[in-house]
């Protein structure tokens, strides 16, 4: 078995996760309109700032802030811009309804995974 065959099999099993995750989060959570009203900012292995939007949203007439999981390299949102995010009873953060890093993390990994596999066979 060659390297490359192993990488897409790792590649194929982590986009089918994460993609199974995001469905999951999707049809548990519940669609929210919430407002950015800050940021968490931390540092990759490079040391070069992360953000992270928190939102404010209401949920059964209580107020709630909670970060998002998608983290960027630059601030996406102004303070205020409203956005939809889909919120889980119990978890500690809201998943973004648009531009979800989870789904598209998900299906890069399992067209490079696809692709590799594919290569080897040839």
């Amino acid at each position: 078995m060659s390297f490359t065959f192993i990488i897409g099999i790792i590649a194929l099993i982590a986009g089918i996760y994460q993609i199974i995750m995001f469905l999951k989060v999707k049809s548990s959570g519940e669609l929210i309109k919430g407002e950015v009203i800050g940021y968490e900012e931390s540092r990759d292995n490079k040391m070069h700032p992360i953000y992270n939007p928190i939102v404010r949203f209401e949920h059964n007439g209580e107020t709630l802030e909670m970060p998002t999981e998608l983290s960027e390299n630059k601030k996406k949102f102004e303070l205020g811009d409203e956005i939809e995010v889909f919120f889980v009873q119990g978890k500690d953060y809201v998943m973004r309804a648009k531009g979800n890093s989870s789904l598209t993390n998900g299906l890069i990994c399992l067209a490079c995974g696809v692709a590799l596999i594919i290569l080897n066979l040839i």
